[in-house]
């Protein structure tokens, strides 16, 4: 048995209750600790640890001690209790990255169990993320919710899409507000499926969803536990020990494969769907901002090797050297955010509206300020040019598509190397649509074939922008840009009308110094809700 206090981050209240509840929460077990040498209490979430120690920085420091002492176990190896639907694969990586680096780095400490006890449903693909994360332990209670079919074991071994296999546990109890109560217990050995191979199980007990914890009677009755006549004995001890000793039978334990659905709630990929909609545009642009700023970092230390060398040469360097520092804090904290509104009761869409009002503005400027961090990272490679466009494409599939250029750039050229070659176009109206093609995490650069007229050097191209659809774009050039490294950034001048380029993940988005905005070509007539 390990005390509980299952502490949804946002769902019927907004994240500053989250911040009371986890200080009333922590306070009231240190001091049950105090009392009961034996009591033993857990709690996963890195991101409420988080909120204790930006807080309550005098309760954090005795909440290292307990964890320190072996008397508070650390759980689950994620920011937060995230769903496992919609998010992308990248993000529930990122989720048990930043989650598992937070506690390596605050208590020493690297939980090596996904701890979800109220998660609604969970991917066929998370095996193999646990795995590779180092995790090779799986808790939660939900699909004992099922309505129609059952889930027939408790502990089990989950093989994922691709062969990976966790361990895998689900209370008896049913519950991860356990009361310790005789009849529960009874419960508790009546309905694990697999007493005939493991000797153990594991009781979450305490007050759960808003907080709280164990309770004195809680312990109390644990404690009549240990030795009752007619009752399981009860052990207070970590989970991950219990977990231990399960996968010391893991051979003959039966093994379940692909997802694991639950029948309860439905509707989570669609209600709140501007909420999912901010949420993917969110992780398209951290994509982009990571992926540019890496890239200019790289070309910046290309260019100082070369200025170096050529200095040593040929005496003074002429180069002038464009620096970029990668923004690591920046974007942790940006993921940081993203992860937090990624919570199961956040982004599947059961809190309140309060809730959506203040993580969807969290959301959308989380985006906001990735794009303006790929603008800076842009703006680094890229010198202004007014008769070169420059397309960038941070997916890893090609794009083939159609962009739509002003009437001066029929019979535009791309360029690769020293080579060009002419684009398929068609004038349309007043526009010329040119198809493009852009190989995966590269750069295209279009060259207007109209180079030496006068117009190019006016206003009109060097400062109006070119229009594409809703979208705005801006004039630049780069070399091919491909595997992110040093070798792809010459020292070359390297030009462009607005010091901006365009990419997206779904495949382009434009980045520039001003206003970075989506480039999607047509698909359908329908149109997502205003943000």
């Amino acid at each position: 048995a390990i005390g509980h206090s299952h502490i949804d981050v946002e769902w019927l209240w907004p994240l500053r209750e989250t911040v009371r509840k986890v200080g009333r929460t922590f306070a009231s077990q240190l001091m049950l600790m105090a009392r009961y040498p034996e009591f033993k209490y857990g709690s996963s979430q890195a991101q409420l640890y988080e909120l204790c120690k930006q807080n309550y920085p005098a309760l954090y420091k005795k909440v290292k001690k307990a964890i320190a002492d072996g008397r508070w176990e650390v759980q689950g190896g994620m920011w937060v209790e995230a769903d496992c639907n919609v998010p992308s694969g990248e993000s529930l990586v990122r989720q048990c990255l930043v989650g598992q680096r937070f506690f390596k780095e605050e208590f020493g400490v690297v939980p090596r169990n996904l701890w979800l006890p109220d998660v609604f449903g969970y991917s066929g693909q998370l095996p193999q993320i646990l795995q590779q994360c180092g995790i090779g332990f799986f808790l939660t209670q939900k699909l004992s919710w099922n309505r129609y079919n059952k889930f027939p074991h408790n502990s089990f071994v989950w093989e994922g899409i691709d062969g990976s296999r966790v361990v895998a546990h689900f209370p008896p109890e049913d519950t991860y507000n356990a009361n310790l109560m005789p009849e529960e217990l009874g419960k508790h050995e009546r309905n694990n499926r697999e007493a005939g191979i493991v000797d153990v199980a594991i009781s979450l007990f305490g007050m759960g969803d808003g907080g709280g914890g164990p309770k004195e009677e809680h312990v109390e009755r644990g404690r009549r536990c240990a030795a009752l006549n007619g009752c399981p004995p009860v052990t207070f001890g970590f989970a991950q020990d219990a977990m231990d000793r399960i996968a010391e039978q893991e051979a003959d334990l039966d093994v379940w494969s692909g997802e694991l659905y639950f029948e309860m709630h439905r509707a989570t990929f669609t209600t709140q769907a501007a909420q999912k909609l901010a949420n993917r545009r969110a992780e398209e642009a951290l994509r982009v901002a990571e992926m540019l700023c890496a890239a200019a970092f790289a070309a910046a230390q290309g260019r100082k090797t070369q200025d170096a060398n050529r200095k040593s040469k040929s005496g003074p360097a002429t180069l002038r050297l464009a620096t970029f520092d990668y923004p690591a804090a920046e974007l942790l904290g940006l993921w940081k955010s993203l992860l937090l509104c990624q919570f199961h009761d956040i982004i599947p869409g059961s809190s309140i509206h309060r809730v959506y009002e203040e993580s969807g503005a969290l959301v959308r400027g989380v985006a906001e300020k990735a794009h303006a961090l790929a603008a800076k990272a842009a703006a680094t490679m890229l010198a202004k040019k007014k008769d070169a466009l420059a397309l960038f494409n941070p997916s890893s599939t090609p794009y083939f598509g159609v962009i739509s250029l002003p009437p001066s750039w029929a019979g535009a050229k791309c360029a690769c190397g020293s080579a060009q070659s002419a684009l398929p176009s068609q004038k349309e109206g007043d526009k010329i649509l040119v198809q493009v093609e852009v190989p995966p995490r590269s750069f295209a650069t279009l060259l207007c074939a109209n180079e030496d007229k006068k117009a190019l050097a006016a206003a009109g191209t060097a400062r109006a922008p070119v229009r594409g659809g809703d979208t705005t774009l801006s004039g630049c050039s780069s070399t091919t840009l491909n595997s992110l490294s040093a070798r792809a950034c010459s020292s070359r001048s390297l030009t462009s009308s607005q010091g901006g380029c365009f990419s997206d993940s779904r495949p382009f988005m434009r980045i520039s110094a001003q206003r970075p905005r989506i480039l999607t070509p047509c698909r359908s007539n329908l149109r997502w809700p205003r943000l």
